[in-house]
């Protein structure tokens, strides 16, 4: 009788057991990769990552180098205002997002900060059947946020020295430690640079804009130009940009995005690489004089003269140009 009743019992614990406990759902196998910043403010930034093969992900954050893994099983509430969601163990990793979307913009954060983010695929979709892939993997990312951004602009841009493919620029700084300068050919500059992310020469920004250089003086040489177009440029201030994590392109450079200083210029045509020859005097009259020449590879030609000498041996590139013709009454 004692033994019927203890199979009995021993049978109605395991059976409230199977009823009690979920079992968690299967792990996924390709956990998110490729996190990175998209911007940065002093107290903000937007991310975005590719997402792995679960059904849903979790976004964690932590002040310092280590965001703490998520327990299997356990249900966490997200919040996009650091410090609000759940926290992960006692070490200050926080939940910023849990969906299956991929891209988060986390607010509440400190200026000038290192932070670390993690995004871990999970299947299970009831309470306690979460099963979260546990590699950190690549996913285990550092970001900065900016520094304050400056308060006043540049001004005063000037733009000289013209090549087929350079200008020099001039300006008055603002009250930031660095100056950001983007280009555009053809149209005036329309997309500002972004703030808390990596910049380098030659970045594309979208609709025809593009980086032109970072300059911690008042000066900049712009190379890589096309002959014979017009550029507008636009001169942003920043402050910070010493700090960079290349994992996740982040930059803790504030940038001001409004009043930069602007202007324009046009760079030079290409130089032609064969000059004219064979100049020939054709005809002698009292008040002209016929010439003759084999043409170079240039799609025009300037012809100079002078009185009793030598022409100059060259001409400023930068002149523009225009006939003149003398009377005989003049010359005499």
């Amino acid at each position: 009788m004692t033994y019927r009743y203890f199979l009995f019992a021993l049978l109605a614990v395991l059976f409230l057991s199977e009823s009690t406990f979920a079992q968690l759902a299967s792990q996924p196998t390709v956990q998110a990769s490729d996190v990175r910043v998209l911007s940065a403010t002093s107290n903000s930034v937007a991310l975005r990552w590719t997402n792995g093969n679960g059904q849903r992900r979790l976004v964690t954050m932590r002040l310092t180098n280590f965001a703490a893994a998520p327990v299997d099983g356990t249900t966490y509430t997200a919040n996009i205002a650091f410090g609000s969601g759940s926290q992960i163990g006692t070490g200050g990793t926080f939940v910023v997002y849990n969906g299956t979307d991929t891209t988060v913009t986390v607010t509440g954060l400190t200026a000038s900060s290192a932070y670390t983010v993690s995004v871990w695929e999970y299947n299970g979709l009831t309470t306690g059947t979460q099963n979260y892939n546990p590699n950190s993997g690549t996913n285990l990312v550092p970001f900065y946020t900016t520094s304050t951004p400056p308060t006043t602009s540049p001004t005063n841009l000037t733009i000289s020295n013209p090549t087929p493919t350079s200008v020099s620029l001039n300006f008055t700084a603002g009250n930031g430690t660095s100056r950001v300068i983007v280009a555009r050919a053809g149209s005036a500059v329309n997309v500002a640079p972004p703030s808390g992310v990596i910049l380098s020469t030659g970045q594309q920004l979208g609709n025809g804009n593009f980086i032109a250089g970072i300059s911690g003086t008042t000066s900049a040489m712009v190379s890589s130009l096309s002959p014979n177009t017009l550029y507008h440029f636009a001169v942003y201030e920043a402050n910070g940009g010493n700090l960079t994590v290349t994992e996740s392109g982040s930059s803790n450079r504030a940038i001001r995005t409004t009043s930069p200083a602007v202007a324009s210029r046009s760079t030079l045509a290409t130089e032609p690489t064969t000059q004219a020859s064979n100049l020939t005097v054709t005809s002698r009259g009292s008040s002209l004089i016929g010439l003759s020449w084999t043409n170079g590879n240039g799609n025009q030609r300037v012809v100079v003269a002078r009185l009793n000498s030598s022409p100059a041996a060259s001409i400023n590139r930068l002149t523009t140009l225009k006939t003149v013709q003398k009377k005989q009454k003049e010359r005499m």
